[in-house]
C-alpha cells in the first residue's frame, strides 16, 4: 500500500510538471498552493482579540501568493530549499509584516485618542508629559534588567521574546507573556539571530530606549554547547516549546528577585 502523498509533495510535482510543460497551468499549481499557504498564515497569525480574523488571515494569504507567483516559477532552482519551504517563508514574513502593521495602526489610534482628549487643556499635556517620563525611567529600569540578567544567552532571548516582544504585537492581551508565541517566532532562527531581532524590534517599538547585551551575554555567545557555537545554535532544533515555558519562569523568578513586587507589577502592566 501506497503511503500517502502530501499536499507539499503534490506542490513539489506540480512545480516540476510545470517547469516541463507537462500540462501543468499556473492556476492548478495556485490551487495546490493556496490551502498550504493560508494553513502557515495562519499557523503564525495570533489574533489578541478574539475576533473573526478570517478575512485578515484570507487577505494576508492572497498577498503571500501574490509574491510567489512574482517569481519566475519555470526557472526557480532548489539549490537553497525546497519551494514549499520558500512559499512558507515568504507566507510566515507577509504574516508577521501584517501583525507590525496592526500593532502601529493601534498605536496611532491611541495616540489621537489622546490628542483629543488633551489639545484644550495645557495644564493635562504638561501633566500628561511628566506621567511620560516616569513612565519611560521605569521602562528602561525594567528592560536594562532583563538585558542584563545573567543567563544563559539561548534562555535570555527566548524569555525577551515571551515576556517582552510579545506585548508589542498583542498590546491589549492580559497574559503575562507567550512561550509558544516565542517558540514559533524563534524556531528556525539561531540564538544570534534571535538576539538581533529582538534588539531591532524593540529599537522600532521604543525608539527613546538604548538597549544593548551585556558583555557578559555576547561573550557566551562564543562558547560550546551541544558541539556548536551557541550563538549558532537554532531554537528549534535543540530545545522544545516546554524549555521556553520553563525559562520564562525561572527569568520572572529572578527579575521579580531584583526587583519589589509592588514595582515588578506596575512595570508590567505599564509594558503591556
Amino acid at each position: 500500500m501506497n503511503a500517502e502523498v502530501t499536499l507539499g509533495e503534490k506542490i513539489e510535482e506540480a512545480l516540476h510538471r510545470f517547469q516541463e510543460k507537462q500540462f501543468v497551468d499556473e492556476a492548478e499549481l495556485y490551487q495546490l498552493l493556496r490551502p498550504y499557504v493560508q494553513g502557515v498564515v495562519r499557523r503564525f497569525y495570533m489574533n489578541p482579540y478574539k475576533l473573526d480574523n478570517a478575512e485578515v488571515i484570507d487577505d494576508i494569504t492572497q498577498d503571500a501568493l501574490m509574491d510567489i507567483f512574482r517569481l519566475d516559477l519555470k526557472n526557480f532552482e532548489e539549490k537553497n530549499g525546497k519551494f514549499v519551504t520558500y512559499c512558507g517563508v515568504i507566507a510566515k514574513n507577509k504574516t508577521i509584516d501584517a501583525m507590525r502593521w496592526q500593532a502601529r495602526h493601534q498605536d496611532e489610534m491611541e495616540e489621537e485618542i489622546d490628542k483629543a482628549l488633551y489639545e484644550e487643556s495645557v495644564e493635562a499635556i504638561v501633566l500628561a508629559q511628566y506621567e511620560k517620563l516616569e513612565l519611560i525611567d521605569r521602562t528602561k529600569h525594567y528592560l536594562r534588567l532583563f538585558v542584563e540578567l545573567s543567563e544563559k544567552p539561548y534562555r535570555l532571548v527566548s524569555g525577551c521574546f515571551s515576556m517582552l516582544l510579545f506585548h508589542k504585537y498583542f498590546p491589549k492581551t492580559r497574559e503575562l507573556s507567550s512561550p509558544g508565541w516565542a517558540f514559533e517566532q524563534l524556531s528556525d532562527n539561531s540564538v544570534e539571530m534571535g538576539a538581533d531581532r529582538f534588539m531591532e524590534e524593540m529599537s522600532q517599538w521604543m525608539p527613546y530606549l538604548s538597549l544593548f547585551w551585556s558583555d557578559e551575554f555576547l561573550d557566551e555567545l562564543y562558547e560550546t554547547e551541544y558541539g556548536e557555537r551557541v550563538g549558532q545554535l537554532v531554537f528549534g532544533e535543540h530545545f522544545k516549546k516546554k524549555d521556553f515555558e520553563n525559562w520564562a519562569v525561572a527569568i520572572r523568578k529572578k527579575i521579580k528577585n531584583k526587583m519589589s513586587e509592588a514595582e515588578y507589577n506596575r512595570c508590567v502592566m505599564e509594558l503591556s
